[in-house]
């Protein structure tokens, strides 16, 4: 009677293994690697989709890495759904969405609000919470029909550049689950990066030069060339940049944070991993001080009913690059002017980003009211409803410090010389 307990439960334990989900060949199933949506005419949604499409290199290789390995499908539909429907009758295979890398959103459609974007992926099941949210400039379906000859995939190679980006503190990620989280959460706000395409320059035509024919000893023409040469120009790729910031309130696209802002983001966020700022002494003179360990901290303080919130910064960094005359040497003094001047550099981004996009764009940003409600929960119940109104009159402080902990041999020299 033991064994077959012991049997029977074995039997359903198996079966909780088994799948819900239909099959499919994967010879008949096109696996995407990277989804646009944009807002098309008449208030539909065309959804472009790249898909893995390997291109043999030989009857040895299944893969030519010299190739953009990826079709690109694009359809149109009154709903997402519909869209992927018709995108499926055009590919004429299964779409697997289980391995997508990237969903890039079309300005446009962004600024008509992305509320049907959780309608749908949410929804889905294959969709995965980690994969890359982006707002393109223009349209979407642009950057997932970029020809980027690098790598095997173009989608991986955007997927690396937007890594890059955020290692290199130009942006602060944002993966789907993290951007829906934060739409439903705080009133339809949220910060996502721009993808933007860069356009590749003109190219000149090739240049023939011709050679000089030389004259043998009978003055007559030996035809023989001197070095002729032609000027080939270097075939470009497509290229794209991740350096601005979508700043979202009830769900649309509201304002574009720059470059420095982008990065003032990272600092308030918390999601600074290591960064370089260029710095400058007193005399004009720059370096290069490279961020390499750093712990940012945002939280507010109360004198009444005025809220301020202080971002408490400690870095540590190196010199990497100083610009000086032949013959000058860096000193302790001039690191601590780079020090200051990159400490500055990080309050005023970090003070243009807060105050563009909360102060100004009024979005909810940062889980502000979620450190007010921890710190001075009474205060809370009181601005709680129309917290909205009270964010342009926030205040905001930095509280910024560097610490320079490797030098350059020159710089080793000179501080030693001053002990």
């Amino acid at each position: 009677m033991k064994k077959f307990a012991i049997f029977i439960a074995a039997v359903f334990m198996s079966l909780s293994l088994t799948s819900c989900f239909e099959s499919h060949q994967l010879n008949e199933t096109a696996i995407v690697q990277a989804i646009a949506v944009d807002l098309a005419e008449n208030g539909q949604y065309e959804v472009t989709m790249q898909i893995y499409a390997p291109k043999g290199g030989g009857s040895t290789t299944a893969i030519d890495t010299s190739n953009n390995n990826a079709n690109i499908v694009s359809a149109k539909g009154k709903t997402i759904s519909e869209a992927m429907i018709h995108a499926t009758a055009l590919q004429g295979e299964y779409i697997f969405a289980g391995h997508n890398r990237l969903l890039i959103l079309g300005e446009e459609f962004a600024k008509q609000g992305v509320e049907n974007v959780f309608s749908y992926f949410d929804r889905n099941h294959l969709t995965r919470q980690n994969i890359d949210v982006l707002v393109s400039k223009g349209k979407a379906k642009d950057i997932v029909a970029l020809n980027i000859d690098q790598g095997i995939l173009a989608a991986e190679t955007l997927e690396k550049t937007v890594e890059n980006c955020e290692t290199n503190g130009y942006i602060t990620r944002a993966p789907y689950y993290q951007f829906s989280r934060d739409m439903f959460l705080y009133y339809g706000c949220a910060a996502v990066p721009v993808i933007e395409k860069i356009e590749k320059p003109e190219q000149s035509q090739p240049e023939q030069k011709g050679g000089e024919q030389s004259q043998g000893k009978d003055g007559e023409e030996s035809g023989r060339q001197e070095d002729a040469a032609t000027d080939t120009p270097i075939d470009s790729v497509d290229v794209v940049k991740v350096e601005k910031t979508a700043v979202f309130k009830d769900y649309k696209l509201i304002d574009t944070l720059d470059q420095e802002q982008s990065r003032g983001v990272t600092f308030l966020s918390d999601s600074i991993k290591n960064t370089t700022l260029v710095a400058q002494d007193s005399e004009g003179h720059y370096a290069s001080v490279h961020i390499y360990e750093c712990d940012s901290k945002l939280s507010p303080k109360f004198d009444g009913d005025q809220i301020t919130f202080v971002l408490k910064v400690r870095a540590k960094a190196s010199i990497d690059e100083v610009l000086l005359p032949r013959g000058e040497t860096t000193g302790a003094e001039d690191l601590e002017e780079f020090a200051d001047s990159a400490e500055q550099s990080i309050a005023a981004d970090c003070t243009g980003a807060f105050n563009r996009a909360v102060k100004t764009d009024g979005s909810h940003l940062f889980s502000l009211g979620d450190m007010i409600h921890k710190k001075n929960p009474e205060l809370w119940k009181q601005i709680s409803e129309d917290f909205s109104d009270h964010l342009s009159e926030l205040s905001f402080k930095t509280d910024v410090e560097i610490e320079i902990t490797r030098l350059s041999i020159e710089a080793n020299q000179s501080v030693t010389k001053l002990k």
